[in-house]
């Protein structure tokens, strides 16, 4: 497949991406059903970044998620998120992002309550 045919508009590259796991006997409902989360879930990866599911539907089409979801995507590992306190860290997302760490308004390390063990 070639990655020029990827449509750079948003609802064109959502019609190609399903005619494209239609044409390798895929679905959105196979996949849903795969990541054990609701068909509405994965419909919502259109509109919504969802990292967890546009790694699969990459996968399912045998390409990496930033060929995919460039403006969604700093490389094939890491999502662009725009809710530094999750799984990616700030550094992480600065890397790519055109911000500064210094000035930015969000806190460096995770605020997440360590558990109760550690």
């Amino acid at each position: 497949m070639n990655k020029t045919e990827i449509p750079s508009d948003p609802n064109n590259r959502w019609e190609w991406i399903k005619y494209q796991l239609r044409v390798r006997g895929e679905s959105l409902a196979k996949l849903a059903r795969s990541l054990d989360v609701s068909n509405q879930a994965v419909k919502n990866a259109k509109l919504t970044p969802y990292p967890r599911v546009e790694r699969a539907i990459a996968t399912a089409l045998d390409l990496s998620p930033l060929a995919l979801w460039p403006e969604r995507w700093i490389d094939d590992e890491t999502p662009k998120r725009q809710r530094p306190n999750r799984s990616e860290t700030l550094q992480t997302y600065a890397r790519g992002a055109s911000c500064s760490i210094e000035g930015n308004r969000y806190a460096v390390h995770s605020q997440r309550k360590a558990t109760a063990g550690a």
